[in-house]
């Protein structure tokens, strides 16, 4: 098996920033975020 570092590897997620996922102040929820990056 070839094992790969995390610097020979890439990978890109484009994401669309609802009303929903964004506080009062129209930043993106931390834990959005998060979740984001874990599915990804």
């Amino acid at each position: 098996m070839n094992t790969k570092t995390p610097s020979d590897t890439l990978t890109i997620a484009t994401k669309v920033v609802l009303p929903n996922d964004t506080n009062p102040h129209g930043n993106l929820f931390g834990g959005q975020l998060l979740a984001w990056m874990d599915v990804t």
